[in-house]
């Protein structure tokens, strides 16, 4: 079961990524600490860091357990970011990250908004997406997707950035 490896929206290019994209995620995102601030991992603080998550999240994507799409603008190809699906044990969920440069323009928006048609042509019926409960600006892409908060997951999460213990997460849903 696979995505199509190319989506575009009105300014973006949504494609599959590849090993070499690794230099160019370090510097748009992977090493900001800003921007990995409610993720799930620290900064990538050497270029190896960024290479091994691309091997393995590759790795995922060909045993059909993820569908990654690295964002990038249609007018440059500067690389803006990421939108990953990927299978959990409660279903699908949605994870994205965006470039600080890219911030406040309704990108992730607009990428989230690119993918979902892809997801329900896989047969989803449904996928979530957590979020940290200061983190706003995702809880507002979500919610302009059409994602409902769905309530509070307990210590889901741990996000290295923010705790040394997991976290809440706030759980938005959405039937595809």
């Amino acid at each position: 079961m696979h995505t199509p490896p190319r989506l575009e929206t009105r300014r973006l290019v949504l494609k599959l990524p590849h090993l070499g994209d690794a230099p160019s995620i370090a510097r748009s995102y992977a090493a900001d600490p800003e921007v990995t601030r409610y993720l799930s991992w620290r900064p990538h603080s050497r270029l190896d860091e960024t290479h091994a998550f691309l091997r393995d999240l590759l790795r995922r994507e060909r045993a059909g357990h993820c569908h990654p799409w690295l964002l990038t603008s249609r007018d440059g190809g500067e690389v803006l970011g990421m939108v990953e699906a990927r299978k959990m044990p409660e279903g699908w969920e949605l994870g994205y990250v965006l470039a600080r440069a890219a911030w406040n323009r309704g990108l992730m928006t607009e990428a989230v908004g690119g993918v979902l048609p892809a997801l329900s042509g896989l047969g989803l019926e449904r996928i979530f997406a957590d979020t940290h409960r200061d983190h706003v600006a995702s809880q507002r892409v979500l919610e302009k997707n059409g994602f409902a908060r769905h309530g509070i997951v307990p210590r889901n999460a741990l996000r290295p950035n923010v705790s040394p213990e997991p976290t809440d997460s706030l759980r938005y849903v959405k039937g595809l």
